[in-house]
């Protein structure tokens, strides 16, 4: 296993040990208005996330941020429920993100509450791809959650030439009301599942709220593989294994095959399995797939591989069927814009016949693709490219901006597919 370096287990923390949380909120003066509106969903929210955090006693330690960063002597929901508080001027959310990443990679979970209205999005979108992008690498599970509140005060308009800002005067209604939203990065693993038992589904139980799970897995295959014929041929492959996951590795898993004979070069190995897609895609035929090879001498009286002896990479890409919903296979270039749902899916990979008394072992990962994946549909329906009228006042400036962010910095990343593939021949 250690020939591919698959990715390993990360050590967990026992399980009474609560990681510290540490809370960033907007204090940008284009917030005052969800708590000069009143009770509104904004300050219950946030009121009621304080209280649950306590109640689970999570050490807490908080700050404001609107051009700099503040850390908060004390966390008081009057405080933050108070207009006085909101008195900044630029959202700088691409240094937060960052600061977040810190967090994440010593262990604690960050929680960002915003408008993400950002001051200026199309300038700042490198440096919060890259920003987010860091996010993930620690390891972590990032959540985005919208909610809608009530809004009475000034929006400044972001867009140019810029205008006075806008009065605005938004009911406190959870569909129609102004966008505001968390974003949340912890380490993988069971402390993420705790807090979110804890802390965050009773904190949004009982609203509507939108959710975006970046670093989810878009799409992924079923463990039991199938092994399929290639055209009126039987398969040359015979079973030798089921799928395992591999010891001491992450998400990895490995099954074995023996070369049932004959003398052809190629050797492809065709398999039907299930395939669950949850996030849109723009074309399955656009995978991004990376093929590894490695060759073992096999060595001892039960044919185990000994050392690798030689690497390579493999440039072709295995051939695609998909079971569309009407149940008829085509091939996978003419599945675009796939639905979320459950699908069969055949792939037929290129291998060759191992050399006589060896193994052939190919470790193949697959991932969204670039490009490959859209954000969530109620990312575009909140959007919006203009924040120049009192009607644009319900949707986020340029949401889709940070929807696109978190796909292609963080989605699709995500490993969908990570398997060790033995062949043997003896």
């Amino acid at each position: 296993m250690k020939f591919f370096n698959p990715p390993k287990l990360t050590a967990e923390p026992s399980a009474d040990q609560l990681p510290e949380v540490r809370l960033y909120v907007d204090a940008s003066e284009s917030m005052k208005g969800y708590v000069s509106a009143g009770e509104t969903n904004y300050p219950a929210t946030i009121e009621r996330l304080l209280e649950r955090l306590a109640a689970a006693q999570y050490p807490l330690v908080a700050f404001q941020f609107s051009g700099g960063e503040k850390r908060l002597d004390s966390v008081q929901a009057s405080k933050l429920k108070s207009p006085d508080f909101y008195s900044g001027g630029d959202t700088p959310l691409s240094k937060i993100v960052g600061r977040m990443a810190d967090s994440v990679e010593a262990g604690r979970i960050a929680v960002l509450v915003s408008d993400m209205v950002q001051s200026d999005p199309l300038h700042e979108r490198v440096d919060l791809i890259r920003a987010l992008a860091r996010l993930a690498n620690a390891n972590s599970e990032i959540l985005l959650i919208g909610c809608r509140s009530g809004f009475k005060g000034k929006y400044f308009v972001e867009t140019y030439p810029k205008t006075t800002p806008l009065n605005l005067n938004i009911p406190d209604d959870q569909e129609l009301g102004r966008p505001f939203y968390f974003l949340i990065g912890g380490p993988l693993g069971v402390g993420m599942q705790k807090f979110k038992d804890k802390v965050l589904n009773p904190v949004f139980e009982q609203r509507k709220v939108q959710m975006f799970a970046p670093s989810e897995q878009a799409l992924s295959f079923g463990k039991e593989w199938k092994v399929l014929g290639v055209g009126p041929k039987e398969s040359v492959w015979s079973r030798r294994t089921q799928a395992a996951p591999a010891e001491k590795t992450r998400g990895v898993l490995w099954e074995s095959f023996t070369h049932k004979g004959g003398t052809a070069a190629e050797a492809p190995l065709r398999v039907e399995s299930k395939m669950t897609v949850r996030s849109p895609l723009r074309n399955f035929s656009r995978l991004g797939y990376s093929i590894d090879k490695g060759s073992f001498k096999a060595v001892g009286k039960d044919g185990k591989h000994g050392p690798g002896e030689a690497r390579e990479h493999v440039d072709r890409r295995p051939e695609c069927e998909l079971q569309n919903p009407d149940k008829k296979w085509i091939k996978c270039s003419e599945a675009e814009r796939l639905a979320a749902g459950e699908y069969g899916v055949r792939l037929t990979f290129p291998f060759t016949i191992p050399a006589r008394n060896s193994w052939d072992v190919y470790r193949v990962k697959i991932t969204a693709g670039d490009g490959n994946l859209r954000p969530p549909a109620w990312i575009s329906a909140w959007s919006t490219n203009t924040d120049r009228t009192v009607q644009d006042g319900s949707k986020t400036l340029y949401l889709e901006v940070l929807g696109e962010s978190l796909v292609n910095g963080i989605s699709e990343n995500i490993v969908i597919m990570d398997r060790l593939i033995h062949l043997g021949r003896f």
